[in-house]
């Protein structure tokens, strides 16, 4: 277990009763993003620190099942958003070491993890351009 005893359960108690609020607003309850995105974080957190996924969704009223879809989605999203984001990119400059089996010219690894090699100048610039 955690070396934080019990603060996983008390920041449950606080998602709990967002969860009644909305309960008591009607019977078709419907979790707002901000809410998803609560529980997702405090599961991510607790879990990494050694909390299991079921423990930290019945402390915090919900079903597994609930927290996993949510957790899916939120991935997904952050996928999404990582892959359109346009933010520089370190780039790591090593000596020539060229192989005598590849060609020469610039070898381009993109954050998606493709490979192009044998370009020239150029085009490298060219495509980066394109990326963002």
């Amino acid at each position: 277990m955690t070396s934080n005893g019990d603060e996983w359960q008390t920041e449950a108690v606080g998602i709990r009763e967002a969860i009644s609020r909305l309960e008591a607003s009607g019977p078709k309850r419907r979790y707002d993003r901000e809410l998803r995105e609560q529980i997702f974080e405090y599961t991510e957190r607790w879990q990494r620190l050694g909390v299991s996924r079921p423990r930290l969704a019945e402390a915090a009223g919900l079903s597994i099942k609930t927290v996993d879809n949510w957790r899916r989605a939120a991935r997904k999203s952050t996928a999404a958003t990582a892959t359109t984001a346009k933010a520089p990119v370190a780039v790591r400059i090593r000596e020539d070491h060229r192989d005598s089996r590849r060609p020469g010219g610039v070898v381009l690894v993109t954050p998606a993890g493709y490979r192009l090699e044998g370009l020239d100048a150029a085009s490298a610039l060219e495509i980066v351009r394109g990326l963002g």
